[in-house]
């Protein structure tokens, strides 16, 4: 990239996609809500680290969601940006609110516990129903959510991982 840089040999760039992210910037740019993008981001961090770290449940990942929703709908009315320092927060809590949702919709999905993701009210793993990944699309404008076996016929060699079970 540095050498790019120097050759002054940069890629194209999308003029759809330029014109997209300006239109987001120019859009969140000056608004004169009450609530800044620094307390609604502290809101979903709070809500994150207690109900999506290490502990998930149907509960607690229904709380997310639920805060993720409300806050999107504050960053949508009453969102209040008058510094560059609240554009890029608020563009940073537009990506956080995305993430959070397709996390928490993802580790909804998977009723087992595999790897990091730990399920309170699924503690066990089950590769008999589990054993796949899961995928998350935009379609129309919506995040879909499908599952997709890599390798049906997959199985733990321990050998390979010095004992340990992979997930």
């Amino acid at each position: 990239a540095g050498d790019r840089a120097r050759k002054g040999t940069l890629p194209d760039l999308d003029e759809d996609r330029v014109r997209a992210a300006t239109a987001e910037i120019d859009a969140i740019r000056g608004r004169q809500g009450r609530r800044s993008p620094g307390v609604l981001r502290q809101a979903l961090q709070a809500r994150n680290w207690q109900d999506l770290l290490w502990g998930r449940s149907e509960e607690g990942l229904g709380r997310v969601l639920t805060e993720t929703e409300r806050i999107r709908e504050t960053f949508s009315s009453d969102l209040r940006v008058g510094s560059p320092r609240d554009l890029v927060e608020a563009l940073e809590l537009g990506n956080m609110l995305t993430v959070t949702e397709m996390i928490a919709r993802v580790a909804l999905m998977r009723q087992e516990t595999r790897g990091s993701h730990y399920r309170l009210d699924f503690p066990e793993r089950n590769d008999r129903d589990w054993l796949k990944s899961i995928t998350v699309k935009q379609v129309d404008g919506r995040m879909n959510l499908d599952t997709l076996v890599l390798d049906p016929d997959w199985q733990d060699r321990a050998a390979e991982v010095a004992g340990f079970r992979w997930g």
